[in-house]
């Protein structure tokens, strides 16, 4: 292990520890809380909000597809696969490994450049985020209550949780009492989004833009290591390229698919235990949560994904035994039922855990 790659474990445990800590620190939460609502669990919901949850990632392989309609058209049924195994990783290894795995994964089966792959995986990310921004903005602008919006750090007992107790003025955006408003958080991350998205454009139109300086700079290595590096990053930009009109309308509707079919199972989870929460409150928690785990901790997001469910629950006054009920319950199937698919598909691409660890290191190198 390279002291790299220790000092960024480290930082991702060490992120994960302090959601937890900040999880645990509600006064309000109590296991007896939690305990009994889950005890409440109507086992019929439970089941379809899994079941929507795993519907989610065919959408996204259908989706895949038309990102990597200019490298070459793949079947659905490779795609699932590979992004199972991918999903899988990220809850078993760290340091979102799991893009580099899926990327090796789908490139050795259809034997298409791995960094292409990995390119469509970055344009994916970046197509989530826009559309996660986007579905966040729409739910708290129109939907939701302006004072459930805003989270006080005020000093005094109860500390990250003070939000609780009611909010700040929404004219005050971050007060010098310490209050942050959701919606300029929002607002920053979606700007930064789309400065992304404008670089993916640019570099699909003007690919010499980034590969001439590229070149140049390579001129100051060695022959073989320049080579490669060009060979690497020009594989990488042509796995940028999307295809106009029909395609691209494809992944927009299937992005807002995978997100809007995720709302839906956040909704059947809330119902499951007894949190009447509407359709929009479903999709402000699920974006919230969404936005959290974008943060690089542990494997599985530990901590953080906690910390976003019980949070915007919080933020939409739903008591902290059923918020921290749904916290875990929505981990859980996020982390179980994924690794056990991944596992399915990995035993039938013939691989193993310790290959693909191998692997996704030496390409991230």
């Amino acid at each position: 292990m390279t002291k790299r790659n220790a000092i960024s474990i480290l930082l991702s445990l060490a992120i994960s520890a302090g959601a937890l800590w900040l999880f645990f620190a509600n006064e309000h939460l109590t296991w007896a809380g939690v305990v009994g609502a889950l005890k409440g669990t109507n086992l019929y919901w439970l089941f379809w909000s899994v079941v929507v949850f795993l519907f989610s990632f065919w959408l996204r392989a259908l989706r895949w597809h038309y990102l990597l309609a200019p490298i070459k058209r793949i079947s659905s049924g490779p795609l699932f696969s590979a992004l199972m195994i991918g999903f899988m990783a990220n809850n078993l290894l760290p340091a979102h490994l799991g893009e580099l795995v899926r990327a090796y994964v789908l490139g050795r089966r259809e034997s298409v450049s791995k960094s292409s792959v990995l390119a469509t995986v970055v344009v994916e990310r970046i197509f989530d985020g826009l559309t996660i921004l986007t579905l966040f903005l729409v739910s708290i602008f129109f939907f939701l209550e302006p004072s459930s919006l805003v989270i006080n750090f005020e000093r005094g007992t109860g500390g990250f949780w003070n939000w609780i107790a009611g909010p700040a003025p929404l004219a005050d955006y971050l007060s010098p009492a310490g209050s942050l408003d959701l919606r300029l958080l929002a607002l920053l991350v979606l700007a930064f989004y789309l400065v992304a998205m404008a670089g993916v454009i640019v570099i699909r139109v003007r690919r010499r833009w980034v590969l001439g300086p590229a070149e140049w700079c390579c001129r100051f290595l060695p022959a073989a290591l320049g080579q490669r590096v060009i060979g690497l990053l020009g594989s990488f930009v042509e796995g940028l390229r999307f295809n106009r009109g029909r395609d691209l309308f494809w992944i927009v509707f299937y992005s807002f698919g995978v997100w809007l079919t995720l709302g839906f199972h956040v909704w059947l989870l809330c119902w499951s235990l007894g949190i009447d929460l509407g359709f929009a409150g479903a999709v402000f928690v699920e974006m919230a949560i969404a936005i959290m785990v974008m943060i690089p901790a542990a494997p599985g997001y530990v901590g953080t994904h906690q910390l976003a469910g019980a949070t915007s629950l919080g933020l939409l006054r739903v008591p902290a035994g059923p918020a921290g009920a749904f916290a875990w319950l929505a981990w859980l199937i996020g982390y179980l039922p994924v690794v056990a698919v991944g596992f399915i598909f990995l035993w039938r691409e013939g691989l193993s855990l310790r290959v693909l660890r191998a692997e996704a290191r030496s390409e991230g190198q």
